[in-house]
């Protein structure tokens, strides 16, 4: 680097050498007077030289030492003149340029014979510490959101039909004697069928009787409703018209009756009128 700066010093001397040999000797051919007697103006010259230099720098870590390189380019501003007094006069303007930080420095040297380069001090190193990029903050993803599940339709029940009452038939003592309906306890209104088997060996006649209230012995006397001189096996014995009565509990009863006047346990069942 100082032989460049040198030898770039040097051309511009001589440049300047000749310029000067070449005034004295048009004023010594034109007036025949001394060669040192006048120096119209002062005669100068400039050279700028660039000088690439690499500055290694070693700076502390955690991890230990770290080895950095650092590309300068020293540029010299180089300006030579020679004042009347035939005084050699070098001004040197150094300035240095990195690719970390920019340093200016100026510096000016008088010399008369000897051109002294001033010794750039080396740049002081700025460790910038590179910020670690952060991830980048993670976009929270909507949650799902469940979609509300519609109301069921509400089934509108369907009116469910009463059903009719179970008839239970009543347990008569003897079966030839026997009422199959109406059942024990059933609801009559008006008129109704009482159905039944009526039958004996010596069959003489059956008669169908009612009492009310619920229940009642068949000891106890009874109002007439109906007889029959025929047998019946599972049919029609007689026919009740409870319109005429008032509701409430009654008591019907068959009896059979044989040729000698005769007749086994009868049969009863309570019934309930609603006209």
């Amino acid at each position: 680097m100082l032989r460049k700066a040198l030898l770039s010093i040097t051309v511009a001397l001589l440049t300047l050498m000749l310029l000067v040999m070449g005034v004295m000797a048009q004023s010594d051919e034109a007036t025949g007077s001394p060669a040192f007697t006048v120096v119209p103006s002062v005669a100068a010259a400039s050279v700028t030289q660039t000088v690439p230099v690499t500055l290694t720098l070693s700076l502390p870590s955690p991890a230990g030492p770290i080895t950095v390189e650092v590309p300068i380019f020293l540029s010299l501003d180089i300006r030579i003149g020679i004042s009347p007094e035939l005084t050699t006069t070098v001004e040197v303007t150094p300035s240095v340029v990195t690719e970390v930080d920019v340093i200016e420095a100026e510096a000016t040297a008088t010399e008369e014979s000897v051109v002294t380069v001033p010794t750039v001090a080396s740049p002081t190193a700025v460790a910038t510490s590179t910020p670690t990029d952060e991830p980048p903050a993670a976009t929270p993803t909507p949650e799902a959101v469940e979609p509300t599940p519609e109301p069921l339709p509400t089934a509108t029940p369907l009116p469910t039909e009463t059903p009719e009452p179970v008839v239970v038939a009543p347990l008569c003592p003897d079966p030839r004697s026997v009422i199959t309906s109406p059942g024990v306890n059933q609801v009559l209104s008006g008129t109704a069928q009482i159905l039944g088997t009526a039958t004996h060996e010596n069959f003489q006649y059956y008669k169908v009787e009612y009492a009310q209230g619920a229940d009642i012995d068949p000891n106890n006397t009874f109002a007439y409703l109906a007889d029959a001189r025929v047998q019946v096996i599972g049919g029609l014995l007689a026919t009740f018209d409870s319109s005429n009565l008032s509701n409430g509990a009654y008591t019907i009863k068959l009896t059979v009756v044989d040729t000698s006047g005769n007749f086994p346990p009868p049969c009863t069942v309570t019934v309930v009128i609603e006209n």
